[in-house]
C-alpha cells in the first residue's frame, strides 16, 4: 500500500476491495464517475491488486505514447486465443520488431487503400441496398434487435470489400461461436488453456481460418477483384506469408465487427432523438446524386462527418482500454513510484464529455465539429481517442469510418430508422467494446 499513500480513491472492502464496483457496473461509467470524484488519477483494489484509474489526458498520454515503452498489455494472448492468431497485431504486448513488422505490412497500411475505398464506394452502395430492403421486409412484421442486424450488416460490408464476396451463414455462425468464447475469457480475465477445449468453437475456429486460407489461395491464383486482397497482390508491398495473409484477413472482423455496427447503429440511434439533425442530413444528402456517389462526395459531405464524430464523442463505442506498468521495474508516474505490473484502467468517457473542454457535453450537436473544432480534435487528441490513442490506435480507423459514413449516408436517403422506447436503449461490455445490444428498432422507407 505504502507507494500508493497520497493517491485519492474509493474505500475497498475485505475480501473484493472494489471489485464489486465494476462488476456491477460499466466499467467506463464507473472511470468516469471516480474522475468526477477523485480527480485524474484513482487508486481502487481488485481483490487484492492495486491498480490505477486515469482520467487526467496528460498521464493517458504518457501511457499511451510518450512513456509507452513503461507499459504494456496484459494477459490479451491467452484471453484472446479464440479469435487470434500469432499474426494478430491486437495480441502483442509490446510494440517491438514483430509488431512493427506486421503492422507496416498489414493490408490497412498500405499506400493504395485509399484507392481502394474509392473503387469500394459503388459496390458496397450496391450491397448496402439490398441489405437494407431486407431490414425493409423483416420491419414489416415490428421492429426487431437492432445491434445483432448491423453486426451482419457490417460483417457482410466487409467481406464485399476486404476479399470480394459474401462469406454466408456458416461463417457469419463460426464467427459469432468465436468471439462469444473470446469475450467470456477476456471477462472473466481468469486463467484458460491456450486453446479452447470446446468442440463447438474446435469446429467453428477450423472452418473460419481454412476458409480464409482458401480464399487467399485462390486469389494468388487470379488476383482480378477489385477487393483489398486482390489489389494487395497485384500491387504487393507486403512482406507478409501467405498464411500470415490469410490469418490478417481473418481477424479484421474480429478487431472491428463489435465497434464499426456500434458506431453505425449509436449514430442512427441519436439521429433518431434528434430529428432534426437526421432532416439536415437528408436535405443535405439529396444535393448529392446517390446514384453516381464518389469516395470524395463522402469526404466533401461536411455534415455527415459532423454526425458521425458527435456520435463518436457521445457514445464512443470503444470506451475502455487496460494497460499495465513495467513488468519488472518500478517506473515514476504522476509524482509516485509504481510498483511493477500495476494494472491501469483508462477510459475516454469521462474526457469525451469533459463540461469545461465540451460546452453542453450530453447534448448531440454535430454543429459542434467547425474546422476549428476538428482540427483541434483530431482522432488521436486529448479528450478525443474513440480508437484508442498513440503507436496502437487502431490500424483500422479509417476503413471503419468510411464504412460508417458510406452505410449512414445510404440509411439516410433510403429509409427512415426508428427506434421502439421500449426496452430503453442500454449498452453492453462485449468482445471489449461498448455494444447496444438492447435496441429495437424498425426500417420504413421514404
Amino acid at each position: 500500500m505504502e507507494p500508493f499513500e497520497g493517491i485519492p480513491g474509493p474505500i475497498p472492502r475485505f475480501p473484493f476491495g472494489n471489485a464489486l464496483d465494476f462488476k456491477n457496473s460499466l466499467p467506463w461509467e464507473l472511470c468516469a464517475k471516480y474522475g468526477e470524484t477523485y480527480g485524474g488519477i484513482t487508486q481502487v483494489w481488485l481483490l487484492g491488486k492495486p491498480a490505477l484509474v486515469l482520467n487526467d489526458p496528460e498521464l493517458i498520454e504518457q501511457v499511451l505514447i510518450s512513456k509507452q515503452e513503461s507499459f504494456y498489455k496484459d494477459k490479451l494472448r491467452q484471453a484472446a486465443r479464440p479469435m487470434m492468431t500469432d499474426d494478430s497485431l491486437f495480441l502483442f504486448p509490446n510494440q517491438d520488431q514483430d509488431w512493427s513488422f506486421i503492422r507496416r505490412n498489414h493490408p490497412l497500411s498500405m499506400t493504395y487503400v485509399q484507392q481502394w475505398l474509392a473503387e469500394q464506394v459503388s459496390i458496397l452502395k450496391h450491397q448496402f441496398t439490398e441489405d437494407i430492403q431486407r431490414l425493409v421486409d423483416r420491419s414489416k412484421s415490428g421492429s426487431f434487435p437492432f445491434f445483432p442486424a448491423m453486426k451482419r450488416f457490417i460483417f457482410d460490408g466487409f467481406a464485399r470489400a476486404t476479399v470480394g464476396r459474401v462469406l454466408g451463414n456458416q461463417a457469419f455462425e463460426d464467427y459469432l461461436v468465436m468471439a462469444e468464447i473470446a469475450d467470456k475469457r477476456l471477462q472473466a480475465r481468469g486463467s484458460y488453456p491456450e486453446e479452447p477445449t470446446e468442440l463447438k468453437y474446435q469446429q467453428a475456429s477450423q472452418r473460419w481460418f481454412r476458409l480464409f486460407a482458401n480464399i487467399v489461395s485462390e486469389a494468388k491464383k487470379n488476383p482480378t477483384g477489385q477487393d483489398l486482397l486482390c489489389l494487395m497482390i497485384r500491387e504487393g508491398g507486403s512482406e507478409l506469408s501467405e498464411q500470415a495473409l490469410g490469418h490478417v484477413f481473418a481477424e479484421i472482423y474480429f478487431s472491428a465487427n463489435f465497434s464499426t455496427p456500434g458506431g453505425l447503429t449509436n449514430t442512427l440511434y441519436l439521429l433518431d432523438q434528434n430529428p432534426e439533425w437526421r432532416s439536415r442530413l437528408e436535405n443535405e444528402l439529396s444535393s448529392i446524386s446517390m446514384d453516381t456517389l464518389t469516395l470524395e462526395d463522402l469526404q466533401q459531405c461536411l455534415l455527415l462527418e459532423q454526425c458521425v464524430l458527435e456520435s463518436l464523442r457521445i457514445l464512443p463505442p470503444v470506451a475502455f482500454f487496460g494497460r499495465n506498468t513495467h513488468r519488472e521495474k518500478t517506473i515514476s508516474f504522476a509524482g509516485y513510484q509504481i510498483p511493477p505490473n500495476t494494472p491501469l484502467l483508462i477510459s475516454n468517457w469521462y474526457l469525451h464529455r469533459h463540461p469545461t473542454h465540451w460546452p453542453n457535453p450530453l447534448v448531440y450537436n454535430p454543429a459542434r465539429w467547425d474546422e476549428a473544432t476538428r482540427t483541434a480534435n483530431p482522432l488521436d487528441s486529448d479528450y478525443f481517442f474513440p480508437f484508442g490513442r498513440g503507436e496502437r490506435i487502431c490500424i483500422g480507423r479509417y476503413f471503419g469510418l468510411f464504412i460508417i459514413k458510406l452505410a449512414l449516408a445510404t440509411f439516410v436517403s433510403q429509409v427512415q430508422t426508428k427506434f421502439a422506447p421500449e426496452p430503453p436503449y442500454k449498452a453492453s461490455f462485449q468482445l471489449g467494446t461498448r455494444s447496444p445490444e438492447i435496441l429495437n428498432g424498425f426500417c420504413v422507407p421514404l
